[in-house]
């Protein structure tokens, strides 16, 4: 049975708004680490949030030089030329020459046909740019660096789950193995009274009729204590699952204080805020990025510049000796003057989903507010109820007390003294039951609490 200490005052701390509920057991807080540790849906948000960081570091970097080699070589035949008419225009100069030096010391010459596209002939550049104007950049750097955001608050918001799962899950194997316990110590008690009866049975003292009774109360017992503890492995399972263990993997019992220590009715259970919540921000965050899609329709017809340089050689392999280099720099300039309007449509489509968002923030911000009223009247009713509890065990462990003496002296009947045993057996599952009831609804309403 679980035992229920005298009240504490210090521990009402740990339900002031900012402090973790639960996080100050030790074995509690180690296999939250663990299962935190463990969880393969965290680790993937923890890779996608790598990702992110490179995404941004690599937005960063567009606004560095970009430095490439190029090249090109080809082969041409046929096409356009152009001819120039060298014959024709030095021939009868040359002609003259001769004829005055009698010699042939000047041949006559060919006209000249020039292919327009070069054969056999290469290019080689190493270019470098870089932009001087572009607001792009800009827009994709805070862009980026807002997914990054987005991904750390959906790490949190995991995290958040997570540790709630894990929680309330512990508590659900602790209160199974509060029932076993329970269950098993009123089955000693009915062996007892069976081996008693039984001896009473030789002796003539009674007739087989309680006998009888009692064995068929260990029955049904001997069945309820099945599937207490069927019930205790599949939440010890099911625990272990969250935790990334083997399924049979031993499970420390933690000796938690009593749950309705931590709980005081009045302004301490009071709701707190909810514009922290991650999934909040994360609206935020996106209503961020929806103005930075405005901004980069606002800069369709914003000019960009870039800067070049390009060194390198060129000309024909065939005469390799007059391949020369040289360098050439200069300006691009990209302005886009009108698209057929339809950076003006893009800009109302991001209008519509901006108000798509605020709409959606407000239906969120309602929802945490109802769900974190609901958790401290859940708690604030599981708090009562487990009061309540306590005065019924009180009760049931006096009558049992009662009536199992008047029964020793012949003074009740064996119907009224098992009946006395079931109400006990009854009210210690149910303080158990009610007892790990709380702790799960104080686990609900720290998930549902700003740390």
């Amino acid at each position: 049975m679980i035992t229920l200490p005298k009240f504490k005052p210090v521990l009402l701390l740990f339900l002031l708004p900012g402090i973790p509920l639960l996080a100050q057991h030790p074995v509690l807080e180690r296999y939250v680490q663990e299962g935190l540790n463990n969880n393969l849906s965290l680790k993937q948000e923890q890779v996608a949030l790598e990702k992110n960081k490179a995404s941004v570091e690599a937005a960063k970097r567009l606004y560095y030089p970009t430095i490439a080699l190029q090249g090109s070589y080809s082969l041409a035949t046929g096409g356009r030329t152009i001819d120039f008419p060298v014959g024709d225009l030095l021939n009868p100069v040359y002609a003259t020459l001769n004829e005055m030096t009698q010699s042939s010391q000047f041949p006559m010459l060919e006209n000249v046909k020039e292919q327009l596209s070069p054969n056999n002939f290469a290019d080689i550049k190493v270019r470098t740019t870089m932009p001087l104007i572009n607001p792009d950049i800009r827009i994709n750097k805070k862009a980026e660096q807002e997914k990054t955001a987005i991904q750390e608050l959906q790490i949190r918001r995991t995290e958040r789950d997570l540790t709630y799962q894990i929680k309330s899950a512990y508590f659900n194997y602790l209160q199974a193995g509060e029932a076993v316990k329970i269950y098993e110590s009123a089955l000693d008690l009915l062996k007892e009274n069976l081996r008693v009866n039984q001896s009473l049975l030789k002796n003539d003292k009674i007739n087989k009729a309680p006998v009888l009774r009692i064995e068929a109360e260990i029955s049904k017992v001997n069945a309820e204590l099945v599937q207490a503890r069927t019930k205790r492995h599949n939440a010890a399972a099911y625990f272990n699952t969250l935790l990334h263990r083997p399924l049979d993997a031993a499970i420390e019992f933690a000796n938690l204080p009593s749950p309705d220590s931590l709980v005081q009715t009045g302004a301490i259970l009071q709701p707190t805020g909810v514009q922290g919540r991650e999934e909040i921000q994360q609206l935020d965050k996106a209503l961020y990025l929806n103005q930075l899609a405005m901004d980069a329709a606002h800069n369709y017809n914003k000019p960009r510049l870039n800067a070049f340089v390009d060194l390198g050689g060129q000309g024909f392999l065939s005469d390799i000796n007059k391949n020369v280099p040289y360098a050439l720099g200069g300006l691009q300039l990209e302005w886009n003057l009108w698209n057929g309007n339809r950076n003006r449509w893009q800009e109302r489509q991001v209008a519509f989903e901006a108000t798509q968002l605020n709409l959606q923030r407000q239906d969120v911000v309602s929802q945490f507010q109802l769900r974190q009223n609901i958790a401290v009247e859940e708690v604030r009713a599981a708090y009562e109820s487990l009061n309540a509890g306590k005065q019924e065990l009180a009760a049931a462990s006096e009558y049992f007390r009662v009536v199992e003496r008047s029964y020793r002296e012949d003074m009740a009947s064996y119907i009224e003294y098992l009946d006395a045993r079931t109400q006990l057996t009854n009210a210690r599952l149910q303080i158990s039951l009610k007892a790990y009831q709380l702790w799960g609804q104080i686990a609900a309403l720290e998930r549902e609490t700003i740390d």
